[in-house]
C-alpha cells in the first residue's frame, strides 16, 4: 500500500527538484543530440533546400518547443493540481505550505537554467550538391530513433515518480508536471519533425521524374521549411481536461 504522508525534509525536496530537472535534462539532450546528427549530415551534403529544413528545426527548438514547457508548468500551477495547492488543501500548515513555494520557484528556477540551450542554425551556401534518397531516408531513421528515445524517457519517467509516490505521496504533486512536460514536447516535436517526411515524399517523387532534381521545383517547400516552424499550442495541451 502507497503511504499518504507528504515529506518535506531537505533530503526529499532536493531529490524531488533534482527528478524534475533531470527529466528535462534527458528531454533537451535526446533532442540536441539528433540535431547534432542531422546537422552535420546536412553540412555534408551540403543541400540548401535541407539546410532550410534543419534550420526551421533549430528555431523551433529556440522558440516554441521551449514556449511548450513553461506552458506546461504554468498550466500545471493554474491547475492547483501543483505541490503548493494540494499542499494548503491537505496540510493546512502555513508553514509546509511556504516550503512547497520555495520547492517550486526552485523547480521554475531549474526549468528556466535548462532551457537556456540553444541549438545553432547551420550556414546554407546555397549550392546545388546532389542528395540521394538513401541520405534523406537516414535524416528520417535519425528522427524516429529519437522520438523513440523521448517515448522511452516519457515511460520511465512516469514509473519513476509512481515508485516514489509510494513512500511520500508528495511525488504525486508532480506526476502531471512530468507527463505533461513529455506529452506536449513530444507532440510539438512530431510537428517540426513532419517536414522530413514531407522533404523525403517530394524527393522521391522528384526523383521519379528526373534523376537530375531541378532546384526550381523544390522553391515552395525550400522557403516554408526556412522559416520557424509555428506550432500550434492547442494540439499539445496535456491539461485540458483537469
Amino acid at each position: 500500500m502507497g503511504d499518504s504522508r507528504r515529506i518535506y525534509t531537505q533530503s526529499e525536496k532536493d531529490e524531488l527538484v533534482k527528478l524534475y530537472e533531470k527529466s528535462l535534462e534527458d528531454l533537451i539532450s535526446s533532442t540536441k543530440n539528433m540535431y547534432e546528427d542531422i546537422s552535420k549530415l546536412a553540412i555534408k551534403v551540403d543541400y540548401a533546400d535541407l539546410c532550410n529544413i534543419v534550420n526551421g528545426v533549430a528555431n523551433a527548438f529556440n522558440d516554441e518547443l521551449k514556449k511548450m514547457l513553461i506552458k506546461n508548468f504554468d498550466e500545471w500551477q493554474q491547475s492547483e493540481a501543483d505541490i503548493i495547492s494540494i499542499t494548503r488543501k491537505k496540510e493546512k500548515d502555513p508553514i509546509l505550505t511556504d516550503e512547497a513555494q520555495k520547492m517550486e520557484k526552485k523547480m521554475q528556477d531549474s526549468m528556466n537554467t535548462i532551457l537556456r540551450e540553444r541549438l545553432e542554425t547551420i550556414p546554407i551556401k546555397g549550392t546545388d550538391a546532389d542528395i540521394t534518397p538513401e541520405t534523406e531516408k537516414r535524416i528520417v531513421e535519425m528522427v524516429k530513433k529519437t522520438m523513440n528515445e523521448l517515448e522511452v524517457l516519457q515511460e520511465k519517467y512516469i514509473k519513476r515518480v509512481k515508485r516514489r509516490s509510494e513512500k511520500n505521496a508528495i511525488y504525486t504533486d508532480i506526476l502531471p508536471l512530468v507527463e505533461g512536460a513529455y506529452i506536449m514536447y513530444i507532440s510539438g516535436l512530431k510537428q517540426t519533425l513532419k517536414q522530413f517526411k514531407i522533404f523525403e515524399e517530394e524527393l522521391a517523387a522528384d526523383l521519379k521524374k528526373d534523376t537530375q532534381i531541378k532546384r526550381e521545383t523544390r522553391k515552395t517547400l525550400s522557403v516554408s521549411a526556412g522559416n520557424a516552424i509555428n506550432l500550434d499550442l492547442k494540439k499539445c495541451d496535456p491539461f485540458e481536461n483537469i
